[in-house]
């Protein structure tokens, strides 16, 4: 499981993957989904339209699982996965650039910090990339990418 941010990195060379996600069977080309998010780098259609943000609300899934975001009562954009039984990862997102990013905790151990998202428009999906709770860490030059469920 692990839509954004529990996976770790993905398998190399291994192009069709399974998951299980919330009791479906999901069967994944990794390879076409990578190829898809990077031939929409060029697309034009990604200008935003309506608030702020509107463009990242939505149940998204990644070849590890899926997240959702949406819009709070406060007008926040909020970022939730639930990766397995022990942890439910949610944050704040918030513009930088290009990217909404947050700080994810995971609500099961008390918001205790689990790491760092950042989410981007990508043609018709989303780019993630995840940011590990250690020192001098980078963030995920890869990431994947996210469809709209």
């Amino acid at each position: 499981m692990g839509g954004a941010c529990c996976s770790e990195e993905a398998n190399g060379g291994q192009d069709i993957q399974t998951i299980d996600s919330q009791d479906e069977k999901l069967l994944f080309d990794t390879q076409a989904m990578f190829e898809a998010g990077q031939s929409s780098l060029n697309s034009s259609d990604t200008k935003q339209e309506g608030p702020l943000g509107d463009d990242v609300i939505g149940d998204w899934i990644t070849e590890r699982g899926r997240y959702s975001v949406m819009r709070g009562v406060n007008g926040e954009l909020t970022f939730n996965e639930q990766c397995s039984k022990t942890h439910i990862l949610s944050g704040v997102l918030v513009q930088a650039g290009e990217w909404w990013q947050t700080e994810i905790k995971n609500k099961l151990e008390g918001d205790k910090v689990y790491g760092y998202l950042r989410v981007k428009v990508e043609g018709a999906g989303l780019r993630t990339s995840f940011k590990k709770l250690t020192p001098n860490a980078d963030w995920d030059k890869k990431g994947f990418f996210a469809r709209r469920v």
